[in-house]
């Protein structure tokens, strides 16, 4: 019986904490949900860097997350990696940019609980 890799054990634990089904994953990859099943089960071992590409895009997370060669899943990677691209931060070191993150986040998180406030 397959056993998943590292990326299909990965791929299934970023694809539950977005609140993913396969389908849902699958339509917005552009895959199909074999495909993703396949990965997450160990059928298929590895993506195709197209596939690779994808995945990770759609997932908002790093290839090298995906691929088992870092542990955090961290802020780099999909969206945010081409939005600090985009204003110039491609060669800000990774620390200014996990700063610059860890302030987006916490904005966010104050404009939330604001909005909440203002519920009550």
């Amino acid at each position: 019986m397959p056993q998943p890799s590292v990326f299909g054990g990965r791929l299934l634990a970023v694809r539950l904490k977005r609140g993913l089904s396969q389908a849902e994953l699958a339509t917005k990859t552009g895959l199909s949900p074999a495909v993703i099943s396949h990965f997450e089960t160990g059928v298929r071992q590895f993506p195709s860097a197209d596939t690779l590409v994808k995945l990770t895009d759609a997932l908002q997370v790093s290839t090298d997350y995906l691929l088992g060669r870092v542990k955090d899943m961290g802020p780099r990677g999909g969206d945010l990696e081409v939005l600090w691209r985009r204003i110039g931060m491609d060669e800000a070191s990774d620390d200014v940019i996990d700063t610059l993150t860890e302030v987006a986040k916490a904005l966010v998180a104050k404009k939330k609980r604001d909005g909440e406030a203002e519920g009550q």
